[in-house]
């Protein structure tokens, strides 16, 4: 439980060390992003040139890739029930950087969630985190984790 509840950092929470510098994220997320990011970018190759990209709003709805990457960091964290595309509210309040609370904080990622959540049936889960994603870059730029 202990690595799920570390890599569910990520996602998520994307997603992911976008605007936020890497020293402010806080060591509960600082002690995952690494071998979660490591072992979903195995999976789906991503490069970090494609995730400066999402880390700084670009999202490019073609790239498939990308989106399986950042389900991935979702799933493998623990942080995303994937049969009711719920967040984990006590991982999420773990691994919320301090800084993150002083943008929009955790409740951003749970109504960015009810968005993704809300997609028509049969929305393939790439997708709705791909709206989760968005959703949370879009309400808080400046606070964007993304790694």
């Amino acid at each position: 439980m202990g690595m799920s509840l570390a890599l569910l950092v990520l996602l998520g929470i994307s997603s992911i060390y976008a605007e936020i510098d890497i020293n402010a994220q806080g060591p509960a997320l600082g002690k995952v992003h690494m071998p979660l990011h490591d072992k979903c970018v195995e999976k789906y190759p991503v490069t970090d040139d494609d995730i400066a990209k999402v880390r700084s709003g670009i999202f490019d709805d073609n790239d498939v890739q990308m989106k399986e990457y950042i389900l991935c960091l979702w799933i493998t964290s623990g942080m995303l029930d994937i049969s009711t595309f719920r967040l984990n509210n006590i991982l999420l309040e773990v691994y919320v950087p301090e800084i993150l609370n002083r943008g929009k904080g955790s409740d951003m990622y749970l109504e960015c969630a009810t968005r993704g959540r809300n997609l028509p049936n049969g929305t393939p889960l790439r997708e709705r985190t791909w709206v989760l994603m968005k959703c949370v870059q879009e309400t808080d730029p400046e606070h964007f984790i993304m790694f």
